[in-house]
């Protein structure tokens, strides 16, 4: 599965050229009517936070690190806050402090003012701070890289942007959308085993590395989850048959 550093480059190109279609199927989505289709609305907020993502790496070849630290090296930031200006959310951007821990008084002061796109419809019930989406953590996984290697460069090189998850839908997640927090794929794993993974009917949304999202089976194996998980692996997944 390992490419050269030839490879790596066409993947770029070619990723560059997704995110505009990315783009377009956004402004595309804006102008549709709001319907009844959770499902359909909350691959739209992958959407969203794919082509975020994606700009942001390609501007510093470096997926955003899923926790910042403050000036005492305490986590601060959590890479939903990081990507706000490429969201159109510069003024809450602005608003936080990243020396200051993410639940502090002067940052709480937004604590209310999430961007829709960071819930699912379909998790309605829960309280107003909390996401729905979350990068999974952990070593063998995306966010548990280092920052020379959390790019596309390395993982286009290696198991392939297209396979490779980066933001996974997770109901109820328990996660303040300011918190530099997310699951691991042991949580994850666990979740799916309790039944509780299942965001819509049978199962969830989640979006890979090259920025396509993909409806993903409740009943999909464990295991083929965590490898999907993983950008260093060597084996490859057919991701159709999931």
């Amino acid at each position: 599965m390992k490419q050269s550093n030839s490879g790596g480059r066409v993947c770029r190109a070619v990723l560059t050229i997704a995110s505009v279609f990315v783009l377009v199927t956004i402004v595309g989505c804006l102008f549709q009517p709001k319907g009844p289709n959770r499902r359909g609305r909350c691959i739209n907020n992958l959407k969203y936070i794919a082509l975020a993502l994606l700009h942001y790496e390609n501007k510093y070849h470096c997926f955003p690190a899923v926790g910042g630290s403050n000036q005492d090296g305490q986590p601060s930031q959590s890479w939903r806050v990081t990507i706000l200006p490429y969201l159109d959310r510069r003024d809450l951007y602005e608003q936080y402090d990243p020396n200051e821990p993410w639940d502090s008084p002067k940052n709480q002061a937004i604590a209310d003012k999430m961007p829709k796109i960071y819930r699912c419809p379909s998790d309605s019930k829960v309280k107003s701070q909390q996401t729905s989406y979350v990068m999974i953590v952990g070593p063998k996984t995306v966010g548990g890289l280092d920052d020379k290697d959390r790019g596309m460069d390395f993982i286009c090189s290696h198991s392939g942007s297209a396979t490779t998850l980066m933001v996974i839908e997770v109901p109820n997640s328990g996660v303040h959308w300011m918190e530099p927090r997310d699951l691991t794929i042991d949580e994850i794993i666990k979740r799916l085993k309790d039944h509780k993974m299942a965001a819509h009917s049978g199962g969830f949304n989640v979006s890979f590395c090259d920025g396509h999202q993909q409806f993903i089976r409740e009943n999909i194996d464990p295991e083929t989850l965590r490898a999907l998980a993983d950008p260093n692996r060597d084996k490859p997944i057919n991701i159709d048959e999931l």
